[in-house]
């Protein structure tokens, strides 16, 4: 297991649902260097291309300048009476008026509950 990459290791054993195992190890990192000779070959037959890892900065100055101009144009910040998107004739000037308090909390603790029990959100 020593010619084995740690990352796609981590990266299977973290959405690995089952029980981990010694067993599951074995197995998983014996077909972990088929996997990846796959996946190599599928790059290079499909001419997958490797970043360089560098990094560039791009100058967006024009194209913020554009969209700036085009929101200017259609008054987009601007308050139109009557003004609405034809998917939402009917929307509330605030939308948390409308939110029942007592239902989110519920549907928060919920949530909170159920990602609690995950063994991968664990500390």
């Amino acid at each position: 297991m020593s010619n084995i990459k740690t990352k796609p290791l981590r990266m299977t054993f973290h959405g690995y649902r089952g029980e981990i195992t010694q067993r599951t190890i074995n197995r998983i990192s014996r077909s972990l260097n088929f996997t990846e000779e796959i996946v190599r070959e599928f790059d290079v037959t499909s001419g997958v291309i490797r970043p360089s890892g560098r990094h560039t900065q791009r100058d967006s100055a024009e194209d913020v300048i554009t969209l700036v101009q085009q929101y200017i144009n259609v008054r987009l910040f601007e308050y139109v009476p009557g003004r609405s998107h034809y998917a939402f004739p009917v929307v509330q000037e605030n939308m948390l008026h409308e939110i029942d308090m007592g239902k989110l909390r519920k549907w928060i603790s919920q949530k909170l509950k159920t990602h609690s029990r995950k063994h991968y959100y664990g500390v």
